[in-house]
């Protein structure tokens, strides 16, 4: 949309474009206008366009629903964003899954505060370990849905994709003979409902493993080396396997 009129003869469209559809800030539309900021914000409220508004009409696509969902199985979190409502998405991975890290940026760029840059920290229980890396999504009440959400309803919408991110987020390739998925924060029912998942839905044969280091005793699934060739055709049908195997390769490459 060009804008060639007036600011005073703006309608209710032309603000919704700017304000919801572009998402601009009221200081970049002032800017881009050429006028004030507290003019803009009169002009918004007097078309009831408030930050209200604006946040629920964020919406996310398919491939971000499904690393939302992959990722709060695996290393996400959704956390109260504070003064608000509604809940952040936070994501974080240690230095060598980085590129990985970079991919769901990009990915979620349309749920986050522009220019929102990923952070590197040291984790100061563990000074000697590598660097992490993390971002938050903007807070968005988009996300009370998947707060809502256990780990069963989680489970039950794997789909290539967000099976794809669960596994890149706490799966594991050994020796390039079989794989496992840590499930060291879900209890026996839930373990047991994930292994019913990947065979029902998947083919995807498993077994449940123990660790005695564990709260809960639970070490997590234990996938076979057919059983992982398998797994790898499954996350074929991702649109975005290649980019990810391109960011984690040693997660997924699998001789015959």
């Amino acid at each position: 949309m060009i804008y060639l009129k007036e600011i005073d003869e703006f309608t209710y469209d032309d603000w919704y474009d700017l304000y919801i559809n572009k998402k601009m800030l009221q200081r970049e539309i002032a800017e881009f206008l050429g006028t004030t900021k507290g003019r803009v914000n009169k002009y918004l409220v007097m078309h009831g366009l408030n930050g209200e508004a604006k946040q629920n009409s964020y919406k996310e696509n398919n491939i971000q629903r499904d690393i939302i969902i992959g990722s709060l199985l695996g290393d996400g979190a959704l956390l109260q964003a504070q003064r608000s409502k509604n809940y952040l998405l936070k994501l974080s991975h240690n230095e060598d899954q980085l590129a990985y890290l970079q991919l769901k940026y990009d990915f979620l760029k349309s749920l986050m505060v522009p220019n929102k840059k990923i952070r590197k920290y040291i984790n100061p229980k563990y000074p000697d370990r590598k660097p992490m890396y993390d971002f938050t999504t903007k807070s968005l009440p988009i996300f009370h849905k998947y707060k809502e959400m256990n780990i069963y309803n989680l489970l039950t919408s794997l789909n290539a994709t967000s099976l794809l991110v669960w596994y890149l987020d706490d799966g594991s390739l050994h020796s390039n003979r079989y794989a496992s998925i840590t499930c060291a924060s879900f209890n026996m029912r839930e373990c047991e409902y994930a292994q019913e998942i990947l065979f029902h839905k998947f083919g995807i044969r498993s077994s449940i493993t123990h660790s005695k280091r564990e709260k809960n005793g639970l070490q997590g699934l234990s996938i076979p080396r057919e059983a992982t060739k398998k797994m790898n055709e499954v996350f074929r049908n991702s649109e975005i396997y290649t980019l990810m195997a391109e960011a984690v390769p040693y997660k997924l490459s699998i001789n015959d």
